[in-house]
């Protein structure tokens, strides 16, 4: 029965994985794909096609957003096939209090991370210079600018959200407790962040980082019950991020 019962867990863990996976590269793929066909259509060239996926951010706005669309469509889906409900995800009415989980959260956040980060630069060799590919020019103005912020500071932590700390974290906790649930979530996620497939060098700073975001963000779900606490944190997270990116602002 012990047997049985343990088996029962693995498979529930590796189908959550699966699931998480197939969420967050499908969609994606499916987004070049349509993009790509919509280009050709319009009487695009396969260069031109290439270039304007490369170097506009409207495009790279359209990629985000069908992507993170179809992220949403396809675990409603799986939600309905599990019986799951938004309530039951932690897609609840927000309460003025998350916001001060929000704050606190979002410098707890940090100041772990800058301590871990010296902690660990003693003994490995971490690159703090390697940069995310964010699909976006940073020396952009006007309306690039604004294509860039919904599509990196607003999109992303509802989606991501609701994704990891929402879905696949439920998910897990089914059959782990709440510690092993917030470290296999986190691993997923910071794992999602390690830039596979862009032909640049594995990006482990940036899998520290968001594993030891996602950790907080996971406690803020279960302290509030809700994802939008993490949410507050994710997007004041990217929001820094796009402030230095582009130059508003000097550290």
């Amino acid at each position: 029965m012990h047997s049985k019962t343990t088996m029962y867990k693995i498979a529930i863990v590796i189908q959550t994985i699966l699931i998480g996976v197939l969420l967050y590269i499908v969609p994606a793929v499916i987004a070049s794909v349509l993009l790509i066909m919509g280009s050709s259509a319009g009487g695009a060239s396969a260069a031109q096609t290439k270039d304007w996926l490369n170097h506009s951010a409207a495009a790279q706005f359209i990629y985000v957003l069908i992507t993170e669309s179809l992220v949403v469509a396809s675990l409603i889906g799986f939600m309905k096939f599990f019986g799951e409900s938004w309530h039951s995800i932690g897609v609840r009415r927000p309460q003025w209090q998350h916001f001060i989980y929000t704050i606190g959260g979002f410098f707890s956040y940090y100041a772990i991370y800058i301590v871990i980060a010296a902690i660990l630069s003693q003994f490995i060799a971490l690159n703090f210079d390697q940069r995310q590919e964010i699909g976006f020019s940073t020396d952009t103005a006007g309306s690039s600018v604004l294509f860039a912020f919904a599509a990196l500071v607003v999109l992303p932590p509802i989606v991501e959200e609701i994704l990891f700390r929402g879905f696949l974290y439920t998910h897990f906790k089914k059959v782990l407790s709440v510690r092993t649930a917030a470290i296999v979530v986190s691993l997923l996620f910071s794992a999602a962040h390690l830039q596979f497939g862009t032909g640049n060098a594995l990006l482990w700073v940036a899998a520290l980082d968001t594993f030891i975001l996602s950790l907080v963000l996971v406690y803020l779900r279960e302290k509030t019950g809700t994802i939008w606490a993490g949410v507050g944190v994710h997007a004041l997270k990217n929001l820094l991020a796009f402030l230095i990116l582009f130059k508003v602002i000097t550290l």
